[in-house]
């Protein structure tokens, strides 16, 4: 673009969205991207503007991007050339939430951010073509992975402001607070409860609390005895310095056995609870088949628990029992009813029994429910000509159709048989299951006026016959 003025130029306005912008050669004295929505009323304001993505190529002595009293979700900036950087100013009366991500800071002011309600982020890094500082005013924002690759950034934090870091590089003794203002630096707190195995024991209990500056937590492991507690305050800079670092006790408890386990979070802490557990009871995981599974008559199936396991590490036993068929296997995966199998499971409803047990004589059980059964058949149907949109069959009076039955079968590969017929008459069943019928309309041949119905049949001699229904009207 010439040099006539902005390049995006957004007044009053919301619910606005830029993506992909590439912006250079704009006037220099006027910010390439400009957006001002102080002119807006409560009752006028509807929501945020949205910024995705600008490369923005300027020299000039003012902001590359600058934003007066708007709401706003930004992302995907970069800026080259000589500028101050980016100014926004969040105050809007609606009180809405702003997001500043995945952008690239560089000029002599970097980054001005004013009057954010809450401001909230990620992957925001100072280039070392930022020479100025970072400032925050009056604002509240909470950044994930913010890094200042210019290694020497001051955040200069200004009239109440919070600023809340996590998995962030920043040099924060540096830092500019001023009275009310504070940075907090936040890391992970990875919980792991383990017996003295040195396996992790799931569904463990795990009760934190911290010295200061956090909430105490409750929560349980998940199934390999882990508790991720992300985004947990470390330690709070103020205008008199930093505080102490956060000491977290981490309390663990299974089986009517607990133990606890002190850290300091100056970094990402991984906490082991180790708990002197009895010998414990096996976990049985079993995979397949699911519960109420429905399978064809002398179906093959895979009976599948072989991630079951034990917390001491002692050697299983499994017993699969059908209340059908009796034991039926000691193996942890198997497969029924398939060829070259010495085991098969006869039709019915079957109550499967998995019982695991240890060599401590630790057993657990589950009971699951499946049926083999004789499947109706599968009926399958294509019609030339085409049907309408709606389903129906509209050809001429004399015409001819064709039904093609390809992909129609049977699980159990019963012998089948298929027919058709109209609402006033029925052709008689086929002698097996043709892949196509075809029949033309005739003068005279009954067809009605109008709309009629034409049923399509396939029936394997043991279950009910299964239909497809089509509408048809014929017209001259």
């Amino acid at each position: 673009m010439d040099n006539f003025g902005n390049a995006i130029y957004v007044e009053s306005s919301v619910d606005l969205w830029l993506e992909n912008l590439n912006i250079s050669g704009n006037n220099a004295t006027i910010a390439p991207i400009y957006i001002d929505n102080t002119g807006l009323s409560f009752g006028a304001l509807g929501g945020r503007f949205h910024l995705s993505g600008a490369q923005i190529d300027t020299t000039r002595a003012g902001y590359a991007l600058e934003i007066n009293g708007a709401a706003g979700d930004v992302s995907g900036i970069e800026m080259t050339g000589s500028h101050q950087g980016i100014y926004w100013d969040g105050q809007n009366n609606g009180n809405f939430p702003s997001s500043f991500s995945d952008s690239k800071l560089s000029g002599s002011d970097c980054l001005t951010l004013k009057n954010h309600l809450s401001l909230s982020g990620d992957n925001v890094e100072v280039l070392n073509t930022c020479s100025g500082d970072l400032t925050i005013i009056s604002s509240n924002v909470n950044w994930s992975n913010f890094v200042d690759s210019a290694t020497n950034t001051v955040l200069d934090l200004q009239q109440s402001t919070t600023l809340h870091l996590y998995k962030f590089t920043a040099d924060l003794s540096i830092a500019t607070i001023d009275t009310n203002s504070k940075i907090e630096e936040a890391y992970l707190l990875d919980v792991w409860v383990k017996n003295n195995h040195s396996n992790g024991v799931p569904r463990a209990n795990v009760n934190v609390t911290f010295d200061h500056s956090n909430p105490s937590v409750s929560d349980f492991t998940n199934d390999r005895g882990q508790l991720m507690l992300e985004d947990f305050i470390g330690r709070i800079w103020t205008t008199s310095g930093a505080s102490s670092f956060v000491s977290a006790t981490v309390e663990c408890t299974y089986d009517s056995t607990s133990n606890s386990v002190t850290v300091t979070m100056n970094v990402a802490t991984y906490p082991l609870c180790t708990l002197p557990l009895d010998n414990q009871a096996p976990f049985l995981i079993w995979s397949t088949p699911e519960d109420q599974e429905i399978y064809p008559s002398g179906g093959v199936i895979e009976f599948n628990a072989s991630e079951s396991w034990d917390l001491d590490n002692d050697t299983l036993t499994f017993e699969w029992t059908s209340s059908i068929d009796g034991v039926f296997s000691s193996a942890p995966v198997l497969i029924v009813n398939d060829i070259g199998s010495s085991v098969t499971l006869t039709d019915g409803i079957h109550d499967i029994t998995l019982e695991l047990c240890d060599d401590f004589g630790h057993c657990v059980e589950e009971i699951r429910t499946i049926e083999l059964a004789n499947q109706p058949p599968t009926l399958a149907v294509s019609v030339t000509p085409s049907l309408s949109p709606w389903g129906e069959l509209i050809m001429p009076r004399t015409g001819t159709f064709t039904l093609d039955l390809n992909g129609t079968e049977d699980a159990e590969g019963d012998v089948l048989t298929c027919w058709y017929e109209f609402s006033w008459q029925s052709s008689g069943t086929a002698t097996g299951c043709p892949s196509m019928f075809n029949h033309t309309f005739a003068v005279g041949d009954g067809a009605p006026e109008g709309a009629f119905t034409l049923t399509v049949w396939a029936a394997d001699g043991i279950n009910a016959p299964v239909s497809y229904e089509i509408p048809v009207e014929l017209f001259n």
